[in-house]
């Protein structure tokens, strides 16, 4: 029996559209694996699956079994074992998304693939909500400070891409898992926001050496999944 999502179906589907080029029995790290439902679809497309988790109890796969695994710490695979690797709402939670990225580099052979899906706090509707409230969506209550769970890191779309290419990693695809009706309730707007955006990007990004980036992270900013998807669900390769 399938196990119960910790995240939306919708979100898994775009993750398993993400690793389609994967060729079958392709070695797949799933972490943090949660209830192990990633971990279960990814086994009935023929991949070579291993879970991981910070409490592998909540894990429901009968087999392979689940892996103790920290992201903020070092991972306990050697270096180049995967050919991929998905971190499904992992980002927001992390102290240190940075070492978990590194990590994610050290264990992928060259050329492999990271998914990484979070919430998307810079679609319009969730830049609305912090406007009123001080709360981005996904995290519109006050953080959990005595047990240290939930969503607690709001990663801007920018934010994550630096960490990425930074840390060996090229961003190759952005998409999204689903357009709430509520999410396109800003539309009318969009055309002010992507001009603004762009303008924004392109006047800080003179310098030779960043123009190339600034024109990319502009398109990237203002293409329709950022701007109104509920999640930010992308591809990114290893460049070592």
């Amino acid at each position: 029996m399938k196990p119960t999502p910790d995240a939306n179906p919708k979100t898994h589907r775009a993750i398993l559209a993400m690793l389609s080029s994967l060729p079958p029995g392709a070695a797949v790290l799933d972490a943090p694996c949660g209830s192990g439902a990633l971990t279960w679809e990814l086994l009935r497309r023929g991949y070579q699956a291993t879970p991981g988790d910070a409490c592998p109890r909540r894990y429901q796969v009968p087999a392979p079994p689940c892996h103790a695994v920290d992201l903020n710490q070092a991972l306990p695979f050697p270096d180049n074992t995967f050919h991929a690797a998905v971190c499904c709402e992992g980002p927001q939670v992390l102290e240190n998304p940075a070492q978990a990225v590194r990590e994610f580099a050290r264990v992928l052979k060259p050329g492999g693939i990271l998914v990484v899906a979070l919430p998307n706090v810079a679609n319009l509707f969730s830049r609305g909500r912090f406007l009123l409230t001080g709360f981005y969506n996904k995290f519109i209550r006050p953080y959990d400070e005595a047990n240290g769970e939930g969503n607690c890191h709001p990663m801007t779309f920018p934010e994550l891409r630096y960490v990425l290419h930074r840390n060996g990693f090229r961003v190759e695809k952005v998409g999204t898992n689903r357009y709430k009706p509520s999410h396109l309730l800003p539309l009318p707007v969009a055309p002010l926001v992507w001009a603004a955006t762009r303008l924004l990007v392109l006047q800080q990004c003179r310098a030779p050496t960043q123009r190339g980036s600034g024109r990319e992270v502009a398109r990237q900013m203002t293409a329709f999944p950022l701007l109104f998807g509920e999640a930010i669900v992308l591809r990114a390769a290893v460049v070592k």
